[in-house]
């Protein structure tokens, strides 16, 4: 399962616990939640979220094409 943070207000949607109180039962994965649904933070949108990706330090930071592409620069001219 997996884990999506507001880039907003920083809250955490973790799709093992669903959002119970938001009708979102646990085992709900990301690409099964309404496109309408908004942070029960914040109000942001989903478009607001992004995935994060867990390192051995259980330190949660969001993936990014760099973190998927190692070794690319985002400069053309290498």
């Amino acid at each position: 399962m997996k884990k999506w943070q507001c880039l907003i207000c920083g809250f955490i949607y973790d799709e093992a616990e669903g959002l119970e109180d938001e009708g979102i039962p646990p085992g709900t994965k990301w690409a099964d939640i309404p496109d309408d649904f908004s942070c029960p933070e914040c109000g942001s949108s989903k478009d607001d979220f992004e995935m994060l990706e867990i390192g051995r330090s259980n330190f949660a930071a969001p993936v990014t094409r760099e973190r998927l592409l190692p070794g690319r620069s985002r400069s053309p001219h290498r």
